[in-house]
């Protein structure tokens, strides 16, 4: 009988000291845990938000009130154009947060946007403002165009091209070859469409110059999306010789294959 006890003391004193090492063993796992904590990162990312997101916060956004638009056409050449658009802020703590302008065809659409600081006491008083805006129309051809800022419209009428004189190319002329004297001006024009990711890379050799490029959009049905266009160059022929031109059209991130579509044009220029 007195073996049998022994053994169970062993036996208890054996289960005690398990006991306390898994006690242990758990205990540092768990300081393991918390000190890796993968959360950490988050909670701190949402009590330490980025500078654009606090900026989103403090301000409240909106479209600015526009009364009416008058058009100004600047006797120069180039023409140039600007809209004066006057209208109201219904407080005095909103201001004008951005102004974008787009052309599609024969049509330029001004937006004009505000903001205000969320929760600012201000004075409830109409405050009204005059903006200046100025419209691409280098480049465009004569012609009846359209101006809506804000839904506001008007518009205004170009009496001749307003690009130099010259002569124009197109993708007909792909692979023929002309001739130009020393210094003329001429343009370049090839349908793009850049919704699809692709547009013209344009290479030439060192005696021609390009002036001026752009892009127009061809008007816009409503309700649809990537609509395409022309994207011109209106280049100057500055050394005479044997000048060539060359574009690809690709997605720029793209390497080019071969099976690229081309254009290429040879210029005596005399």
């Amino acid at each position: 009988m007195k073996r049998i006890s022994v053994e169970k003391k062993k036996s208890l004193s054996f289960l005690k000291l398990l006991a306390a090492l898994l006690l242990i063993a758990s205990i540092t796992m768990s300081g393991c845990v918390d000190d890796g904590n993968m959360d950490e990162p988050e909670d701190s990312a949402k009590e330490n938000p980025s500078q654009e997101e606090k900026t989103a916060e403090e301000y409240e956004y909106g479209i600015a009130t526009v009364e009416n638009i008058e058009i100004y056409i600047m006797e120069s050449f180039p023409v140039q154009v600007s809209v004066e658009v006057n209208g109201y802020f219904q407080d005095g703590c909103t201001e004008i947060e951005a102004i974008k302008t787009e052309r599609y065809g024969n049509t330029f659409e001004a937006n004009i946007s505000t903001k205000r600081p969320k929760g600012a006491i201000c004075t409830q008083a109409i405050v009204p403002f005059t903006k200046m805006v100025s419209l691409d129309v280098f480049g465009l051809r004569a012609g009846s165009y359209n101006v809506s800022v804000n839904g506001v419209t008007d518009s205004f009428e170009l009496e001749v091209d307003n690009i130099p004189d010259g002569e124009t190319f197109t993708e007909a002329d792909n692979g023929k070859t002309v001739s130009l004297e020393n210094g003329d001006i001429f343009i370049l024009e090839l349908p793009e469409n850049p919704s699809t990711g692709y547009s013209w890379e344009l290479g030439m050799n060192m005696g021609i110059d390009i002036l001026e490029e752009g892009y127009i959009q061809d008007e816009k049905p409503l309700e649809m999306v990537g609509v395409g266009g022309t994207h011109f160059w209106i280049i100057k022929a500055d050394s005479s010789g044997s000048q060539k031109i060359s574009a690809v059209y690709k997605q720029f991130w793209e390497e080019e294959t071969g099976d690229e579509e081309r254009f290429e044009l040879t210029i005596e220029v005399v």
